[in-house]
């Protein structure tokens, strides 16, 4: 790595931060994601690209566009960039870049070659004056602010911000009504509220999840389909805070493929949320705890989550769908610090 120093107290001010963060950077997102929709029209067909936690962030959102009947993809910016064909024709897909520092050689490239085969191209950043706003024709700018060096948290949350409003946007100029459109996807203060209580839920919890997981030679995050972006960034923030290798699957990869590797003296990390594929991983929780402990990342009150759990990490009930993401990625924090400090890392000192 470079020479830049990490801290865990940055990590822990960061993930403090999210709450805080949220009304500015939502307000931001909401309006630039007007003038986008303004600027390039309806959006038939999206493809979302980004790397590490941008791409984690398409995957998050991506559900939002398919529920609103725009087709969608979230890919590697690279995988984009060499091996995606050009879509055809050229006007019907929307190429959106994602990169919080707007700096991603990968993500201008693409978003260039994009943007020169004819389609409406979109930024979604934290720096309004970076080679990938240049690179897109409009720019979703929603920045969260200076920040010491540390895996990224804060920029994480304005990068899924700006997503989660730009599909509602679009949803919107497919049919919505204004007073839904001005209002945005969520109340930002309701949720706001909900990641304050999600982390005064989770902190109890991270230190025994800690002392779990720490003799584990790699961590398992299982997921449902619809939480798999959420699953994605909390084992990078495991990585990245702890030097833990983490791995993300879908429960029935999970139980076909990883399991067989995995020693049953370890536990697993199941985020059990509401939504596409729920029901799919309360089976294989039931099938998996017969051997093996399950540590389940779910709703305070959800009855059949804490059936499953040996240890549940409990975050904020009947929070609105297209919210959701927002509030479960508050966990990553606090388990990757508490990990951390178990094992006596510093972030990215393995490197």
């Amino acid at each position: 790595m470079s020479g830049r120093t990490y801290t865990l107290k940055e990590v822990e001010r960061q993930t403090a931060a999210l709450p805080a963060d949220l009304p500015a950077l939502s307000e931001a997102a909401r309006a630039g994601a007007a003038r986008v929709l303004r600027r390039i029209g309806p959006v038939e067909r999206a493809v979302l690209l980004g790397s590490g936690d941008s791409l984690y962030a398409a995957q998050s959102s991506r559900r939002f566009f398919t529920d609103a009947g725009i087709e969608c993809l979230a890919m590697p910016a690279t995988e984009f960039l060499h091996e995606f064909p050009s879509p055809e024709p050229p006007g019907r897909t929307t190429v959106v870049g994602v990169s919080a520092s707007g700096g991603n050689p990968a993500v201008v490239a693409a978003l260039s070659r994009a943007r020169a085969a004819g389609h409406p191209t979109v930024a979604v950043t934290g720096a309004a004056a970076s080679p990938m706003a240049d690179a897109a024709e409009t720019v979703v700018v929603a920045d969260p602010g200076a920040s010491a060096p540390s895996p990224g948290i804060r920029t994480h949350q304005a990068s899924l911000v700006s997503l989660l409003h730009l599909a509602h946007a679009a949803r919107a100029a497919l049919g919505g009504p204004e007073d839904t459109v001005a209002a945005g996807p969520f109340d930002t203060a309701a949720v706001a509220r909900a990641q304050r209580r999600t982390l005064a839920l989770v902190e109890p919890a991270a230190a025994t999840v800690a002392r779990l997981l720490a003799p584990a030679p790699v961590v398992c995050v299982v997921a449902p389909t619809g939480a798999l972006g959420t699953a994605r960034y909390l084992a990078a923030k495991l990585s990245e805070t702890a030097g833990v290798p983490a791995i993300a699957s879908c429960p029935e990869e999970w139980w076909h493929v990883h399991r067989f590797g995995h020693d049953a003296a370890h536990p697993v990390l199941m985020l059990l949320s509401p939504g596409p594929g729920r029901l799919a991983a309360l089976e294989t929780a039931a099938r998996m705890t017969v051997r093996r402990r399950l540590i389940v990342v779910a709703e305070a009150g959800d009855a059949e989550a804490r059936a499953a759990a040996s240890v549940l990490v409990p975050v904020t009930d009947g929070v609105p769908r297209a919210a959701r993401p927002l509030v479960d990625a508050v966990v990553a924090g606090p388990v990757a610090l508490a990990l951390a400090r178990v094992l006596g890392r510093l972030p990215f000192a393995r490197q």
